[in-house]
């Protein structure tokens, strides 16, 4: 293994032990487990950013090109995303939830290895490029933030519609915090995407790419887009709230997952760039 490769097994290391430390806070009710989480998160991070940079480096190009590198990028931008919420807002609760997905596609680009991606022809290596894809990964993962604390809501609320009130629930954020974090994360997540789309078509343009309109990858990003500005329309227009707009959000996050792995695994794509470009 090469040196870079144990920085992202030092990373892993790190996820695990702010993993730990999170689910320790529910043993024990002590903060300062949920302390220790955020700064063995904010060591994760660092980390991970020192090897996405060595592979930079190394590739001459923003590492997206690899299924493994795709796959660091995703967790970074969980757990950067992760750091910027605990800044805000003290929810252990949160940690607990995102953590195990940040160590799992850690560990799952660990698995994955070195193993190169696809030659890029020299012309589209370029700067609009780099940051439409970035933008998307981005989109994807603040609509992975909002899906699994949406889902936390919508559990939370059963429970107490139901009064199956246990100890630990008192622990829990409100229902109101909940809710508002779910439609922050994801207008985040959609506003991202909105970038990453509109950046894609700019680079298209400026590259002369001859890439069909008709691409199963991009009508599928389309249509992640049109569910989610219709979840929008409804839960701000109409003051939609409960199952019917989760079902709405639930069903643009799975379109989303399809659009960055369903897609490569399933159809035939010209979008061949990496697999969640």
């Amino acid at each position: 293994m090469a040196w870079s490769g144990w920085i992202l097994v030092l990373t892993a290391g790190f996820y695990l032990g702010a993993t730990w430390s999170a689910m320790g806070y529910f043993r024990n009710w002590n903060l300062a487990q949920d302390v220790a989480a955020g700064r063995f998160l904010a060591m994760g991070i660092t980390a991970h950013i020192v090897f996405l940079g060595i592979r930079w480096v190394q590739t001459g190009f923003i590492p997206l090109t690899a299924f493994s590198e795709v796959l660091a990028v995703l967790g970074l931008c969980l757990s950067i995303g992760l750091a910027l919420t605990r800044m805000r807002v003290r929810i252990p609760v949160l940690s607990s939830l995102f953590l195990p997905l940040i160590v799992l596609f850690t560990l799952a680009s660990l698995a994955a290895g070195p193993t190169p991606g696809p030659e890029i022809q020299p012309q589209f290596k370029t700067t609009l490029l780099a940051v439409h894809i970035l933008c998307n990964l981005l989109g994807y993962s603040y609509f992975t933030l909002g899906f699994f604390t949406g889902l936390a809501f919508y559990i939370q609320e059963g429970r107490l519609k139901e009064h199956k009130i246990q100890a630990w629930t008192f622990h829990l954020p409100s229902l109101e915090t909940m809710d508002g974090l779910t439609v922050r994360f994801t207008a985040w997540g959609f506003v991202f995407w909105t970038f990453g789309i509109a950046l894609g078509i700019l680079n298209a343009v400026k590259t002369e790419s001859k890439l069909p309109a008709y691409d199963p990858k991009i009508i599928s990003a389309w249509c992640v887009w049109g569910l989610y500005a219709l979840y929008f329309a409804l839960r701000w227009g109409l003051r939609m709230r409960g199952k019917k707009a989760l079902a709405l959000a639930v069903a643009g996050y799975l379109l989303s997952l399809f659009t960055f792995f369903g897609v490569k695994l399933l159809m035939t794509t010209h979008h061949t760039f990496g697999l969640g470009s």
